[in-house]
């Protein structure tokens, strides 16, 4: 009789403990879960930053977001990027040439114009400042630094004027802070 009793304290111990290891496995289980990954943190934060710089984030319409992207060092944007943004930047400066007459008629009161020409400057403004001169002989790092997202938007500024736009969001390695941002005008 002794040897049952202590046979099924020992049965009830290890059952116990095996039930104390699944009820923890499964908490730890819902704990991760829940928790979410730098990824997506990251495009959370773009689109948040994003509505956050429009003039009438109410006018957003979002038509896609791209999925977060490594970024290493301080080059956030790729040769092969580069090459189409130069493209894009082409297919702007034609369609404002086409709408002002090749700048004889300088549109200045048309809001749409004067949007396009603004935003045009304001992203070669930035493409010129991520350029690596040919000369520059600094060591480029190369580890990773955080995340890029790009959203493309339609939205209408403050004149009422609706333009369409690829937001470039530059994120921390959490994926949680904008750290540097810039659009580029889409035709």
């Amino acid at each position: 009789m002794h040897r049952i009793k202590k046979l099924n304290r020992t049965l009830l111990y290890y059952l116990g403990l095996t039930l104390l290891c699944i009820v923890s496995a499964m908490i730890l289980l819902l704990t991760l879960s829940h928790s979410k990954n730098p990824q997506s943190h990251a495009s959370e934060s773009a689109k948040n930053a994003l509505l956050a710089t429009v003039d009438l984030p109410e006018s957003v319409n979002i038509r896609a977001v791209s999925s977060p992207d490594s970024v290493y060092g301080r080059e956030f944007i790729s040769e092969s990027e580069f090459n189409s943004i130069g493209s894009l930047m082409m297919k702007v400066s034609d369609s404002i040439s086409r709408k002002t007459s090749s700048m004889s008629d300088f549109g200045f009161s048309d809001p749409e114009v004067r949007e396009l020409i603004n935003r045009q400057m304001t992203a070669m403004s930035v493409l010129r400042s991520h350029m690596r001169m040919p000369d520059d002989k600094t060591p480029v790092d190369k580890s990773f630094s955080g995340w890029k997202v790009k959203i493309d938007y339609d939205a209408k500024n403050k004149e009422g004027a609706s333009y369409r736009s690829e937001y470039w969001a530059i994120l921390d390695k959490t994926g949680q802070h904008v750290i540097k941002s810039f659009e580029l005008p889409i035709i």
